[in-house]
């Protein structure tokens, strides 16, 4: 019975002290292979700077918005906006190859 709350209590501590690589690879942290790595290799400290790297940069979700289809004015085919990319000087109709309007109406 010892041996069993010897062996709880040491995985414990090692989930304790592997969570902030837990919670980066979980929520895709931009810097998780940093931080699992110093978590890792450092031990202790590297569990204080891992877990200070987490809230030091934190993870923006990045909402994408679902905009209404709109129509093409040149051959009447649906798209939206926000399948294109937004960084994209111009977009182009995929059936028809016409300028879209980026504008929402």
């Amino acid at each position: 019975m010892r041996n069993l709350l010897i062996v709880c209590l040491l995985v414990a501590g090692l989930l304790t002290a592997l969570a902030p690589s837990v919670v980066a690879l979980a929520r895709d942290h931009p810097r998780k292979w940093m931080i699992v790595g110093v978590n890792v290799l450092l031990g202790p400290l590297g569990f204080l700077v891992a877990l200070s790297l987490l809230i030091a940069f934190p993870v923006t979700e990045t909402a994408v918005e679902e905009s209404e289809p709109q129509l093409c004015t040149a051959c009447g085919a649906s798209y939206r906006v926000s399948d294109y990319r937004p960084d994209a000087v111009r977009i182009l109709c995929s059936r028809c190859g016409a300028e879209l309007i980026r504008g929402l109406p």
